[in-house]
């Protein structure tokens, strides 16, 4: 699959205990211009392109005790404005691609 979760633009939504893999775009992937208010905890993503790939115009969203493995890119894109906190990287290629 591309993407384990596509968000389009679509603000306010709350992601908790998924376990996505083998992505070959994303494991969340967040694109249409952005939106605020998501909340991403304890989610496993793994073995893909990237476990979190960042359009623009994203941010005002938490991210808290997920875990990103074995994937090409931990997180892709800029992540500014955006609340990490408490996040595994184990294995990535890289834990953060442009």
């Amino acid at each position: 699959n591309p993407s384990g979760i596509l968000l389009f633009g679509q603000p306010g939504n709350t992601f908790i205990a998924n376990r996505i893999s083998g992505s070959s775009v994303a494991a969340i992937d967040l694109t249409g211009g952005g939106a605020s208010g998501n909340s991403f905890r304890g989610n496993r993503l793994s073995d893909g392109a990237a476990g979190i790939k960042f359009g623009p115009g994203w941010s005002g969203n938490d991210f808290f005790g997920n875990t990103l493995a074995g994937n090409a890119c931990g997180t892709q894109g800029s992540m500014t404005g955006n609340t990490l906190q408490g996040n595994n990287f184990l294995a990535n290629v890289a834990d953060s691609c442009p």
